[in-house]
């Protein structure tokens, strides 16, 4: 859990860095969105992760793949 956490953590940082040297002018503004959609995101996971769920581990299993066929 402590080397996920790590790695996520280093995730954001790092995109966070991009953002800033994409945007040196507009750099709060910027990682606010990206923040504000991440949660957004996360929430949404959450979500319906726990409604898929009502369909046992099947469609837990077929709704994260779909979530992995959309990031293409």
């Amino acid at each position: 859990m402590i080397a996920l956490d790590f790695a996520v953590q280093t995730a954001h940082v790092s995109n966070q860095h991009l953002l800033a040297n994409a945007n040196p002018d507009r750099t709060s503004s910027v990682i606010g969105a990206y923040v504000l959609f991440h949660s957004l995101g996360s929430a949404l996971g959450a979500i319906s992760t726990t409604t898929t769920y009502a369909a046992g581990w099947a469609g837990s299993s077929a709704l994260g793949g779909l979530f992995a066929l959309g990031r293409r």
